[in-house]
């Protein structure tokens, strides 16, 4: 375990820290964005000068979709 590493899994809107990250991940979310603006900004927001998002979004030519099993 790391001393220097925490994971956060909520709604970005409903986040409240006064914290600025390093690193974001954002691993398939971005189609449950109901505002992706409003999410990224806040997003944004919360990084660090530098900061590095990785950033995943579905793949509609992939042949397997994970959400309905396609």
């Amino acid at each position: 375990r790391r001393k220097n590493l925490e994971f956060y899994n909520e709604m970005i809107e409903d986040f409240q820290t006064k914290d600025r990250f390093d690193l974001v991940l954002s691993l398939t979310t971005l189609e449950h964005m109901p505002n992706a603006k409003a999410s990224f900004d806040r997003i944004f927001s919360l990084m660090k000068d530098n900061g590095i998002i990785y950033l995943t979004v579905p793949n509609k030519l992939w042949p397997f979709e994970s959400h309905y099993g396609l």
